[in-house]
């Protein structure tokens, strides 16, 4: 199993060596570090597009594409869902049609 990242293995793959990478866990640290100017980052579009819209960010297009990167939901069937859980579920099903 290949558990290379995927954003490294594209650069990797293009010959672009990093000279240091840093890991973070929340996308709002991802953007204000890119922000600073401490480096890139590869994060979805609708993450960005308010920064993006006040030009604090800007898109470098990328050739090529990545591989398509699977998530699941799951929760167990007789335990109380909080109504937060709940629409983001109907939302997720809702939107999850168009993903083909």
């Amino acid at each position: 199993m290949d558990i290379h990242p995927t954003f490294e293995k594209y650069l990797e793959e293009r010959g672009i060596a990093s000279s240091q990478i840093m890991e973070l866990w929340s996308i709002e640290a991802i953007k204000r570090c890119v922000i600073s100017g401490l480096g890139i980052a590869c994060l979805p579009l609708m993450t960005v597009n308010d920064e993006i819209n006040q030009e604090k960010l800007k898109i470098i297009p990328c050739d090529g594409g990545f591989k398509k990167i699977f998530s699941q939901v799951a929760y167990h069937k007789n335990k109380w869902i909080s109504p937060a859980l709940s629409e983001f579920i109907d939302i997720t099903l809702k939107h999850a049609k168009s993903w083909s």
